[in-house]
């Protein structure tokens, strides 16, 4: 099961294009290293924004 997680983690991160897992209040839950780049923001810094 962790080798699983960790595959779908390393495709999630490094994928060639961003990605953000919100949930339905809006909140970002994840940010892929893709989304900081394209953004020139922390992935930490995008979490903190939310999504409406």
């Amino acid at each position: 099961m962790k080798e699983s997680h960790d595959s779908y983690a390393n495709l999630y991160n490094h994928a060639s294009i961003g990605y953000l897992t919100v949930d339905k209040t809006g909140h970002i839950l994840f940010v892929n290293l893709t989304s900081g780049a394209l953004l020139k923001m922390s992935e930490s810094r995008i979490s903190a924004l939310g999504y409406r």
